[in-house]
């Protein structure tokens, strides 16, 4: 196992509107050629109908901070509140190979298509560096 890296992902506000997912940013850009492996530990609470906002972890990986490429989602979206632990790394070397930088984000849509939901969630993301 290479260097572990803690990077809190604090409590934020998301929104779901659509069933589309949309990446609200959790954290900072961090230099991505090192990553190889993530995993997140995580806490969801909702103000809204639980079975409609959905929520996980992921991120994005870009060569300039104006310009992001694809989102990656890590795992499933979940609509049950409570705290997520994480079972096993996920290897996100093939995507931060060649990039310059990496983020995390939380991916977030909402089961019902025209209807506003908004919760809360924070926790933090164990990048594993070689």
């Amino acid at each position: 196992m290479g260097k572990v890296r803690v990077v809190p992902l604090p409590w934020t506000t998301i929104y779901g509107f659509g069933t589309q997912a949309q990446s609200i940013v959790a954290g900072p850009w961090l230099a991505a050629g090192a990553i190889q492996r993530v995993r997140v530990t995580w806490e969801f609470r909702t103000s809204s109908d639980p079975t409609e906002l959905q929520v996980a972890p992921g991120y994005q990986t870009a060569d300039q901070e104006d310009d992001p490429g694809s989102d990656t989602t890590l795992g499933s979206q979940t609509s049950s509140e409570g705290m997520k632990y994480p079972t096993a790394w996920t290897d996100v070397s093939s995507n931060t190979e060649g990039k310059q930088l990496f983020r995390p984000v939380w991916r977030v849509s909402n089961a019902a298509a025209n209807t506003l939901t908004a919760g809360r969630v924070g926790g933090v993301m164990e990048i594993e560096e070689v």
